[in-house]
């Protein structure tokens, strides 16, 4: 067995004269046994009634985020301005700890005031009761 080394220049000539092959494909035949439609029992009904609810539910959903795209920046606006105002009126309760948490360097508890401030001012905006 002898092995040619072929330079660029002769590599790229025998390259450039190969004519394209193509493969043929054979259809594939019907299948020899009819579809037969499958009866379901009982118990498979459950999971697909899931599916369908699962399904309606988040036809619901897209209808909200349909409801929150047609708000206009000056209502977004004015919503977060009475999420803030909220926010500062539970913050400003604290107002005497927060400088000395500062020098203290106590930053868990400053920050999980901060939390339950703005948790509770959320709590407080969405009308959410305990």
């Amino acid at each position: 067995m002898a092995l040619i080394i072929l330079n660029a220049s002769t590599k790229n000539k025998s390259t450039t004269n190969r004519t394209p092959s193509y493969c043929t494909v054979q259809p594939v035949p019907a299948p020899v046994f009819p579809y037969k439609k499958s009866k379901l029992l009982k118990e498979d009904q459950a999971p697909i009634q899931q599916d369908a609810q699962l399904k309606q539910d988040q036809g619901s959903k897209d209808d909200d985020r349909d409801k929150a795209s047609s708000i206009t920046p000056a209502q977004k606006e004015a919503q977060l301005q009475q999420l803030r105002c909220l926010i500062d009126k539970h913050l400003h309760k604290h107002d005497h700890k927060w400088n000395t948490l500062l020098a203290q360097k106590d930053t868990n508890t400053y920050f999980n005031i901060f939390s339950q401030c703005v948790e509770k001012a959320a709590i407080e905006y969405a009308h959410i009761d305990k």
